[in-house]
């Protein structure tokens, strides 16, 4: 019996300090979650790259990827890992660059469509598509 008692009060007391506690308890506010950038990287590949030589010439000169398909809000980068210059032209006027060996350009796309793009000196063509 006096077990019991010892029991009782203990567990009496436990539950007191865990209702003290669960009052002293600050409930943190609900955070929004930050939507993650997402990145998507366009190349120009070396020369070398390309293939076999017979298939070649003329150089056919591509975007890698050729056709790339992204979500809204993506920041796509094209770099030029190629020994010749090309131009990045949107088909829409969005952007028009000229980059030279090892420079690259970044464009944040903010709204669901079909961009097509282009390198005037190659003949290249490409194209986002933004879902």
């Amino acid at each position: 019996m006096r077990m019991t008692k010892i029991m009782g009060i203990l567990l009496g007391g436990l539950l007191l300090i865990l209702a003290a506690c669960a009052k002293s308890v600050t409930p943190t506010p609900a955070t929004t979650p930050t939507t993650p950038v997402t990145t998507a990287l366009v190349e120009m590949p070396p020369f070398h790259e390309m293939g076999p030589p017979e298939s070649l010439d003329p150089w056919p000169g591509v975007y890698e990827p050729t056709i790339l398909t992204v979500p809204v809000g993506t920041n796509v980068t094209w770099r030029n890992r190629d020994n010749k210059e090309h131009t990045l032209i949107s088909d829409d006027g969005l952007f028009n660059k000229h980059l030279a060996y090892g420079e690259s350009f970044s464009y944040t796309f903010t709204a669901r469509g079909i961009f097509n793009y282009h390198c005037e000196l190659w003949d290249m063509k490409g194209r986002v598509i933004v879902e």
